[in-house]
């Protein structure tokens, strides 16, 4: 007899068959919850990440434009557009008995939002004034929210105010803006039928053409890159929040900041809702800058470099003054008013 074979069972039948019991297979579910557990957090900060590079990003395309249109004319920068206001330079309907105050001019070549556009290559190398043009006559959608262009951030979300001042056009998607073009294509230079679509998650900084004074603001008309003091620290252009949410008193850094500064101006337009004052103009400063990015956004200054801040770097850093007379200069560092007194926050 073969001794190897004296002992093998003639019945394999009762033979443990390969395979996992249910203690290995709840062991082997529990590290994939720990591992997706740890990796999210990680995953999560990266698109993050991506979207602020990819947000940044536009906004250097927005500095490279606006360094040729300064070098094209002789130092000069664009016109920055009001939606409205009296002290617009290209003209408002103020005063002449029309519904509200409507900007004047918005086809003007030496807007912004038309001069620097048609200096990139790419899909957006348009005018706006050329964009609504063409929105119009149903060639193209104009840019809005989650969609691709110079114009949008990829964080930014559909407009939504609690400001009695603004309102929405075309679905929700865009802000009304109450302006008219200088022959009437868009709407009658004597009675105009309403606002038009506007909307970015970029605008030119409002308070560059303005100083305080006692009793409001002072217009100080057109630019040159001669004007400053730092180019290195004059804000240009922001990232605007176009969502009231964005600055409610809710969100730690903002509610911080108005615990600390209960005197700072502008300080009644924040509520635990949200931002109360208008978003819809194409212009902004430091009252409407966004939180978008953790609590911060991207700011494009005159020497043409993009940076990030968060909300409260770039607020009054001194409300002691008054409150026609405040503003969040900070030498060396934001300057958002050339011509106002640096030290006075």
């Amino acid at each position: 007899m073969d001794s190897t074979n004296a002992h093998r069972p003639t019945d394999r039948s009762g033979l443990r068959k390969a395979g996992f019991t249910l203690v290995e297979l709840l062991v082997v579910i529990g590290i994939i919850a720990i591992l997706v557990a740890l990796l999210l957090p990680a995953l999560n900060r990266a698109r993050r990440q991506a979207v602020l590079v990819q947000c940044q990003s536009n906004l250097r395309q927005w500095g490279m434009a606006l360094m040729m249109y300064v070098d094209q004319n002789k130092g000069c920068f664009p016109i920055k557009g009001e939606d409205g206001s009296q002290s617009d330079p290209v003209g408002s309907t103020a005063g002449q008995g029309l519904p509200g105050e409507y900007e004047v001019g918005i086809d003007d070549g030496s807007l912004w939002y038309n001069a620097l556009p048609s200096l990139m290559s790419g899909p957006s190398d348009k005018s706006y004034y050329q964009m609504l043009l063409d929105h119009k006559n149903l060639k193209t959608p104009m840019p809005a929210a989650h969609t691709n262009s110079i114009f949008v951030c990829p964080a930014d979300d559909i407009p939504a105010s609690l400001s009695t001042d603004d309102s929405t056009t075309d679905g929700g998607l865009y802000w009304e803006w109450w302006a008219i073009d200088s022959t009437g294509v868009l709407a009658s230079k004597t009675a105009p039928t309403g606002g038009f679509e506007f909307y970015s998650s970029y605008v030119w900084n409002s308070a560059m053409y303005t100083t305080p004074n006692g009793s409001g603001q002072t217009y100080q008309g057109f630019l040159k890159m001669g004007s400053f003091r730092d180019p290195t620290a004059q804000v240009i252009m922001i990232e605007k929040a176009n969502e009231a949410g964005e600055l409610a008193l809710t969100n730690p850094v903002v509610g911080a900041y108005f615990a600390a500064n209960p005197g700072a101006d502008g300080a009644s337009n924040y509520t635990q809702q949200g931002y109360t004052n208008n978003l819809d103009p194409p212009k902004a400063n430091w009252k409407r800058f966004t939180t978008r990015h953790d609590n911060g956004g991207n700011i494009l200054f005159a020497d043409g470099h993009v940076a990030y801040f968060k909300w409260n770097e770039v607020q009054i850093q001194n409300t002691t003054v008054p409150t026609s007379q405040q503003n969040a200069n900070q030498p060396g560092k934001v300057v958002w008013c050339p011509f106002g007194p640096v030290s006075s926050g």
